[in-house]
């Protein structure tokens, strides 16, 4: 079970930095997606779909024919033929990249840079295998790798880390703040991206959806919407930190000096609240 966690924790993970990537405009994605046909699914400055599938293993680097490697391209495969001309792209992310004699990079420069009909033998034979468990022709299989990219995230020991140091402070008004702040920004984009993963919606639908004529159209619309990652969004939780507030039942506000807010959090910790949600509040 843990073993589990840690995994889709580094999916978290790879998605926050992602968001902040997007944020700081070094990828050409407009809005993120979680869990939505993909692990995560980017809108493209072109109005295109990115799909990206994020994979972690243990110890030696993936080889192109590992089971995980030829499911991702299947998800691919399947979301090409199921919605022609609409991905501009397809990437698997891992946390090891390959096996230099198994390296899937190999296989996709082949086929980029060749005619289809002068291919290695390990390329033909890869586009054939692709082809007969998927059941799909040879030409769909080309096309869908030709649009295959690969990335190599952080290791899953040290990708927060990476995130604190190399991107999380980078952004401007991030810039000036303690190593516990900026890990307290990214632990609010793990919460805020788990939730989205897991369809949790703040408030019940079912009553609302029992009196709308459009109601499965519209309870798929907001499902949608409480999944999407926004530049707005990053704005909103980078920020969070810089001022802390309080609001009282009045409506008021109370700005606290730094030495309450860390009685403060004493204070919540001691009445069971758990850390991650005290950092949100």
């Amino acid at each position: 079970g843990d073993e589990v966690q840690r995994r889709y924790r580094y999916q978290y993970l790879y998605t926050a930095l992602l968001a902040i990537k997007m944020y700081k405009k070094e990828i050409p994605y407009e809005k993120l997606y979680c869990e939505v046909a993909e692990d995560v699914l980017a809108t493209h400055s072109d109005k295109k779909l990115v799909a990206i599938q994020i994979k972690t293993t243990e110890g030696d680097p993936f080889s192109y024919n590992d089971e995980a490697v030829v499911k991702s391209l299947g998800r691919f495969i399947e979301l090409n033929k199921n919605f022609p001309d609409v991905f501009a792209e397809f990437v698997f992310v891992s946390n090891t990249g390959f096996k230099k004699e198994r390296n899937l990079e190999n296989i996709l420069s082949n086929l980029k840079n060749n005619d289809p009909t002068k291919l290695e033998e390990n390329t033909s034979k890869f586009i054939q295998k692709l082809s007969e468990e998927f059941s799909v022709d040879p030409t769909i299989v080309i096309e869908v790798l030709k649009k295959t990219n690969l990335q190599k995230g952080p290791g899953i020991d040290d990708i927060e880390s990476k995130i604190v140091y190399e991107h999380l402070s980078k952004v401007d008004h991030c810039s000036s703040l303690s190593h516990s702040k900026l890990g307290s920004i990214l632990n609010m984009f793990i919460l805020s991206i788990y939730k989205k993963s897991s369809k949790v919606i703040e408030n019940s639908l079912v009553d609302y959806i029992a009196f709308v004529k459009d109601g499965k159209p519209k309870q798929q619309q907001i499902e949608l919407e409480s999944k999407v990652i926004t530049t707005e969004l990053v704005e909103q939780i980078t920020k969070s930190e810089n001022p802390v507030y309080l609001v009282s039942a009045d409506g008021s506000s109370l700005k606290l000096k730094g030495g309450s807010i860390n009685l403060m959090e004493h204070k919540m910790a001691a009445g069971g609240i758990d850390v991650m949600e005290i950092n949100s509040m």
